[in-house]
């Protein structure tokens, strides 16, 4: 089986469900399902206040053949400005993957807390997609951690508290619910798979470090349930521009186009060259387009083709945006080994087994 299904949860229940989870990966689609490849593109997210702006770029997104990864909140579903943009892309020739969010005050992204909730939102957006004859046909599940969480993570890592930041991440663990999250996600995944969807899934690539030993304990401290489901594409977030700060606190040096390499071949290895993508940024935090060119021939060289960039804001915003779009086509390259990249990630598989 390609994808690692982690299995070890101690408590009956937990087994009992993580025993299903596994047994549905292995007759799951994304066993013998291709992703398209290559597949480049941009995210944006923003709200249909956005769509003003975006609509007159679409063309732009068409000559150079990239994918927009539209963010759309539950409560925009219905909405006739949306339904207008997306027409539009039809005729246009662009594809729209529906990057779909909550309200900030459930989260924002899915997780293991809201997996319900955002499973009813999904399935009440690919019934009116479907409805109004949209071809859209990937459902974009960006999982991280809720966003009122995520604030409070960041607060205490910045004030320097880390043994609270340990203890609210402790705090998450919860092996029961993590599995039954991880069920939810994958009926959702087969419930959209009978529509005629695609799901993709994308990430932390801390997940990747989750799967050196044989428990969900990485991701179940970020209420992230990733490798138990059986997604059609699985995107790990590898954003040297946030990366770089952890980095620079521990090594003295920031992270490089290793980074990318490191966990684009991991990806690859998890979950197969098939599903492997990867989500490369911050576009406005980067120095150039050059920067992107180095990360995208490093990824390409560890075998991953679908890339996307996160945000099309930054890039649209820069003097040169040509150039970014064009830096999607460079040739693969092998980066220059980084020594704090294996360092990084041998503490995170050290944490992994520890806990």
């Amino acid at each position: 089986m390609k994808n690692a299904v982690c299995i070890g949860a101690v408590f009956g229940l937990a087994a009992a469900l993580l025993a299903s989870a596994s047994l549905a990966r292995g007759v799951a689609r994304a066993d013998d399902y291709i992703a398209p490849s290559p597949v480049y593109g941009y995210y944006l997210e923003g709200g249909v206040e956005e769509l003003d702006w975006l609509e007159p770029q679409l063309p732009v997104f068409a000559e150079h053949g990239l994918t927009l990864f539209l963010g759309i909140g539950d409560d925009e579903i219905g909405d006739s400005r949306l339904l207008e943009f997306l027409r539009t892309a039809q005729r246009e020739g662009v594809e729209v993957r529906a990057w779909l969010l909550l309200p900030f005050e459930y989260g924002y992204w899915p997780n293991e807390y809201n997996a319900e909730m955002f499973a009813g939102a999904a399935l009440n957006a690919a019934r009116w997609f479907t409805e109004e004859g949209l071809p859209i046909d990937w459902i974009v599940v960006d999982m991280e951690l809720g966003y009122q969480k995520l604030m409070e993570v960041m607060a205490l890592a910045e004030s320097g508290d880390y043994g609270a930041l340990a203890g609210a991440l402790l705090g998450n663990l919860d092996p029961v619910h993590f599995v039954r999250a991880s069920a939810v996600f994958q009926q959702l995944v087969d419930d959209l798979h009978g529509r005629g969807f695609h799901v993709m899934v994308v990430t932390y690539p801390q997940v990747l470090d989750d799967l050196s030993d044989w428990d969900c304990s990485l991701q179940d401290l970020l209420d992230i349930p990733v490798s138990t489901v059986a997604w059609d594409e699985v995107s790990t977030m590898v954003y040297t521009t946030m990366f770089s700060e952890v980095g620079e606190a521990l090594f003295g040096t920031p992270f490089g186009p290793d980074l990318v390499y490191s966990y684009a071949r991991s990806t690859v290895q998890a979950f197969g060259m098939w599903q492997a993508s990867i989500a490369l940024g911050i576009a406005a935090d980067m120095t150039g387009p050059e920067q992107l060119e180095e990360e995208v021939a490093a990824a390409k060289a560890a075998g991953i083709q679908r890339i996307q960039v996160y945000s099309y804001r930054g890039v649209h915003a820069a003097s040169n945006e040509d150039a970014w779009h064009e830096a999607f086509l460079v040739p693969e390259a092998v980066p220059e080994p980084e020594p704090a990249v294996g360092a990084m990630r041998s503490l995170l598989q050290l944490a992994d087994r520890i806990l």
